[in-house]
């Protein structure tokens, strides 16, 4: 534990012999072992540029007899860009890590806000048990956080559990902690921090935390902050040592950085108060950055008595640092290795260059009692017999810490950091373990851990090594001592054997009742908080489910806490009382009925009331209109509030007298007040309404005037609806017998006729309508009942006629709903007849009455028609279809009523055409015929004698060029294309086959002729043309003549020189055009620089 640790420096003292044999030089390596993501069992994970280095013993935290150490990566990334983390490491006695906790922002059950570029871990120091629950804490630096200004920095106090996670925390910062001194923005508090004894005699381990770029004095002299703490953390006092404090006045220069180490030396000049060494590791004494050393005797208040500067020019010390060793960037008590009555010290240089350039340094210094050095053992790549593995840039000696001989070998080890080291990755960061040589082979001597009595117990304290000399604080010399203390006491035990000497000592504290701090019950103001502590005690409980000794309350209520040590327990309560600030708040507007009032209630119970009409009560009663305003005052605050109140006028409603009506009718129902807030019954909140009910129902309203209220109600009894039907109208014989009854028992009735019974029967001889009037009171139904006489047959089958061949006729007898009787025996009113006849139908009604007709059918023959056989045409030509003569009517497909019908093409479209007519004779008899007409386009290209280029626009449709050229032969001699491929017709030659669209031809005639080329025209915007590199024949696809220039300015750049048929050119590079137009028909030679596409733009 630290305690025990720092006991050991204050008996230093008590050693008045030492050893005279001499193993080796002391402060030389026996041996070594490393701790990185290589060695030494670590399988914790490190990632490049961790910086994994910054290492501090911690006692034995999980309690297996070895000690454990704490070791800071600031610049790990969990949670974020160096945040930072501390790894707490539990050894094995030969040094390799057993297992391992990690605490940073997202592990080890830390809360705290950690931010990127915090740096947490760069300081760390053992703090021993701060909070009383028998467990080690530390403290933890992060140089760059920004509480209070950018990179302040703070320290954060952490109170562990055994295996090494966070059971809470404490900040100290420019914000946090209770800390009133003044940091600036680039401060770095919190770089370097060491536990320094109890300089006040509170029971509770002072902090020193350094603030290296402190400008009291110069810019970054550098400073050390004294922190006297309290149990849970917080800070009670401080003192600060500086340029300008601390009595330490005028001894720094601008850029010294005091403070960039800070170690617990003991009191080593024996005044009664510990001391201190800080390093200042950028002190210029004797060359640039070389760095010192401050011996520092302090007042018990934490100012400077007296001091003692190391350095490459003072005190005393003779060994050589260079530019920029960076001497003092770390610091560590080593107790007396060298066995000459005085405690010595390591100090870390890591940029010094033995063996490699900044591989880094630790020197052992061998002090004198005044603070001076009386000589010195350096470690390095090349020195010391360390035989570790350096590299370049490893600063080695970055940290330092000495954890006393930890696996009983009698050697003492030494931790040392090495910050740049590239174990698993560049800059991951390793930790050396080096067991140093001393003058005397130590005795193993430990009386175990502090413990806890109660009052009136007895311990029994063993300092074992039977056979050799003890000599205990209490003056005895046995092995065992036994002792009942009554107040907290520690005990000391010095072991000789042959000269050497080892001792330790352990702290026994009476655990006397926890006596409670809570205060008495108290208020706070609402979103304020109090911290309610609950004094001494090894365990608490609070009803908040909480257990730690203090507590942060916010809500109201009973505060218990339950108070524990091993020796009893009490139980102690506080009410808190949250009291908010007043907040008044009545609304826009308050309203009151005529000849009511309003209650006005400023809220806010307990606090006091000045209201406008001079009241002073919470709520006080209006009764007529205005402004009425109130001032409210509590302990939290002041608040005011202003009204409106309104007296409101309350409506009238009246929805009439109660009534009947007829069921299926309504009621239109008025509440009146236009624009007020209306409630019926039936759920509406419309002003009116119509009100149809199926059953008796009472129909309410209500209507509202801000909270002013009138109601009506009306009682409307639905009666019943006679429901009269005399049935379907019907057609009788005369004098048959009708039966009507309009049903509705008990009510009134009038029939057309004038009686009133229910039933009536009739015996009608002509036709007739029979009406009846049926009533319930007020409520009528009346229906009609239409009788009508069934009629003598009227038969009529028409005049003789004639009956087409081939067709059918249909005889209709009429009368529909009679019997029929035909001559064929057919039934039916209608039949279908096909051959020539005399037919006689007989018709009889349902009064048996019949008539009776008959008609002549004679058979004729159908017309004859030819329209010819399926035709072709061209666009330009006329052609006329005749049906023939002699006929009553034609009707053609195209809506045509003439013998003839001409066609051209614009009535036709290209290709397939259908016409079909159909032709009436004298008897009516038809028939019909159709023709197709297929109707191309054409176009005529005139050739001369002797050569000719052409081209056509139609898209032939049969494209061989023999099918379109060969009805021209013996006048064509040859045809030639691009190239070169002939058409010879004297010779059947053909090798250029199809003609293609776009393509120019060469053709040679023996007279001038005229080429008809039947096919379909081509949309030249859509008919791309590709043109071959140098010479080739192209065509022209418009139907109308057009500039040459236009018609290839799209690749007039590619164009060398065009020709046509007669020798004329157009040749652009020139602004040559002797062509001018382009002429359907005409085909061109072009020659171009490439190959190109050719799309003729639209005219």
């Amino acid at each position: 534990m630290v305690m025990k640790k720092i006991s050991n420096y204050i008996l230093a003292f008590f050693f008045l012999i030492f050893s005279n044999s001499l193993f080796s030089q002391p402060g030389t390596v026996a041996n070594h072992s490393k701790i990185s993501a290589s060695y030494g069992n670590f399988n914790g994970i490190l990632d490049p540029s961790d910086r994994f280095s910054v290492v501090e013993s911690i006692g034995d935290l999980n309690g297996d007899g070895v000690i454990d150490i704490a070791v800071g990566a600031y610049c790990d990334g969990d949670g974020g860009l160096n945040k930072g983390a501390v790894w707490i490491l539990f050894l094995n006695s030969n040094g390799t890590v057993n297992s391992h906790q990690k605490i940073s922002d997202t592990q080890g059950n830390f809360f705290g806000i950690l931010d990127s570029w915090d740096e947490f871990g760069l300081g760390i120091t053992s703090l021993g048990d701060v909070n009383g629950d028998g467990i080690n804490d530390i403290a933890v630096g992060a140089r760059y956080d920004d509480d209070g200004g950018t990179d302040c920095g703070a320290v954060w106090i952490l109170f562990l559990n055994t295996n090494g996670t966070v059971l809470g925390h404490q900040k100290i910062s420019n914000t946090y902690g209770n800390f009133s001194g003044v940091l600036d923005s680039d401060d770095l508090f919190g770089i370097s921090l060491s536990i320094i004894g109890d300089l006040n005699n509170d029971g509770i381990n002072e902090l020193a935390v350094s603030s290296v770029n402190d400008d009291d004095g110069g810019t970054d002299c550098g400073a050390i902050w004294i922190l006297f703490l309290n149990a849970n953390g917080t800070v009670n006092n401080y003192q600060k040592i500086s340029n300008s404090a601390g009595n330490m006045i005028g001894l720094l220069n601008a850029g010294d950085r005091f403070g960039r180490s800070i170690e617990f030396i003991g009191d080593f000049n024996n005044d009664g108060v510990y001391d201190i060494a800080v390093g200042s590791f950028f002190d210029d004494d004797g060359g640039y950055n070389r760095g010192a050393v401050w011996i520092l005797f302090l007042n018990s208040n934490g100012t400077v008595n007296s001091y003692q500067k190391i350095s490459d020019t003072q005190g005393n010390f003779t060994g050589i640092l260079s530019n920029d060793n960076l001497f003092g960037i770390s610091l560590t008590l080593l107790n007396d290795i060298n066995g000459d009555g005085v405690n010595d010290i390591a100090v870390g240089a890591r940029k010094d260059d033995d063996g490699g350039n900044d591989q880094g340094a630790v020197w052992i210094l061998f002090l004198n009692s005044n603070g001076t050095v009386n000589s010195y053992q350096k470690i390095s790549d090349t020195q010391g017999n360390f035989t570790g593995n350096l590299d370049p840039s490893d600063s080695f000696g970055t940290t330092v810490d000495f954890v006393g001989d930890m696996n009983g070998d009698g050697l003492v080890e030494l931790f040392v950091g090495a910050v740049f080291d590239d174990d698993g990755g560049t800059n991951c960061g390793a930790v050396w373990l080096l067991s140093l040589n001393n003058s005397c082979q130590a005795l193993s001597v430990n009386l175990g851990n502090d413990t806890l009595i109660c009052e009136t117990d007895t311990i029994i304290l063993d300092a074992g090594n039977a056979g050799s000399n003890f000599l205990w604080s209490t003056g005895e010399t046995t092995q065992t001592i036994s002792v009942s203390p009554v107040i907290s006491t520690e005990y000391t035990v010095i072991v000789e054997d042959s000269a050497c000497y080892s001792y330790d000592t352990v702290f026994v504290e009476i655990n006397n009742l926890p006596i409670s701090s809570l205060m008495n019950d108290t208020t706070i103001c609402d979103g304020d908080s109090l911290i309610l502590i609950a004094g001494g005690g090894t365990s608490f409980v609070w009803s908040t489910d909480q257990y730690v000794d203090s507590i942060l309350a916010t809500n109201p209520g009973m505060y218990y806490v339950t108070i524990s040590d091993g020796c009893g327990f009490i139980v102690d309560s506080v009410y808190v009382q949250v009291i908010p600030s007043p907040v008044v708040n009545f609304g826009n507007y308050i309203n009151f009925c005529f000849g009511d009032s309003a209650i006005l209630d400023a809220g806010n119970t307990g606090s006091t009331y000045l209201w406008s009409t001079g009241e002073i009560n919470q709520s006080i009663i209006v009764s007529s209109s205005g402004l009425y305003y109130v001032f409210v005052d509590n302990i939290c605050g002041f608040a005011s509030g202003i009204v409106n109140v309104n007296e409101i006028s309350q409506p009238i409603v009246n929805l009439g007298n109660d009534t009947t009506i007829c069921l299926g009718d309504s009621v239109f129902l008025d509440a009146q007040n236009a624009g007020l807030s209306v409630l019926w019954s039936s759920g509406d909140t419309i002003q009116t309404m119509y009100a149809s009910p199926s059953t008796p129902t009472i129909y309410s309203v209500f209507v509202d005037n801000f909270g002013c209220s009138g109601t009506d109600s009306i009682f409307i009894t639905p009666l019943p609806n006679p429901d009269v039907y005399l049935g379907e109208d019907t057609t009788v014989c005369e004098k048959d017998s009708i039966f009507l009854d309009a049903e509705n028992p008990g009510a009134t009735y009038l029939w057309s006729d004038g009686s009133t019974n229910q039933t009536l029967i009739i015996m009608p001889d002509s036709a007739m309508t029979v009406f009846v009037d049926v009533s319930y009171s007020d409520c009528v139904d009346s229906d009609t009942f239409e009788i009508n006489i069934f009629p003598l047959p009227q038969v009529n089958l028409g005049n003789d006629t004639v009956l087409c061949e081939g067709s059918t006729l249909e005889l209709d007898a009429g009368n529909s709903g009679n019997s029929f009787f035909w001559s064929t025996s057919e039934t039916s009113q209608q039949i279908l007849i096909s051959n020539s006849g005399t037919y006689y139908v007989a018709v009889t009604n349902q009064c048996e009455d019949t008539e009776g007709d008959s008609i002549i059918i004679s058979l004729v023959q159908n017309p004859e028609i030819n329209l010819g056989n399926d035709t072709t045409i061209g666009f330009s030509q006329i052609y006329t279809i005749d049906a023939g003569a002699g006929f009553i009517s034609y009707l053609w497909s195209n809506g045509e009523t003439n013998q003839t019908i001409s066609l051209d093409s614009s009535i036709m479209n290209a290709g397939a055409n259908y016409f079909s007519v159909i032709v009436t004779d004298s008897n009516y008899c038809n028939t019909t015929d159709s023709i197709i007409i297929y109707m191309i386009e054409n176009q005529a290209i005139n050739m001369q004698f002797g050569w000719n280029i052409i081209s056509t626009y139609i898209d032939p449709f049969q494209a061989n060029i023999d099918s379109v050229m060969n009805y021209l032969y013996p006048e064509i001699i040859i045809v030639k294309n691009t190239i070169g491929m002939t058409y010879w017709p004297f010779y059947n030659i053909n090798y250029i086959g199809d003609m293609i669209i776009g393509e120019g031809y060469q053709v040679k005639m023996n007279s001038p002729q005229t080429l008809f080329v039947y096919g379909n025209a081509v949309t030249p915007e859509l008919t791309p043309i590709t043109i071959p590199q140098n010479w080739s024949f192209i065509g022209y696809l418009r139907q109308s003549s057009s500039s040459i220039e236009t018609m290839l300015a799209p690749i007039v750049n590619e164009i060398v020189i065009v020709k046509n048929g007669d020798g004329l050119i157009f040749w652009p590079i020139y602004s040559i055009n002797n062509i001018g137009d382009m002429i359907p028909g005409e085909g061109y030679q072009i020659k171009t620089v490439n190959s190109v596409i050719l799309t003729y733009p639209t005219n």
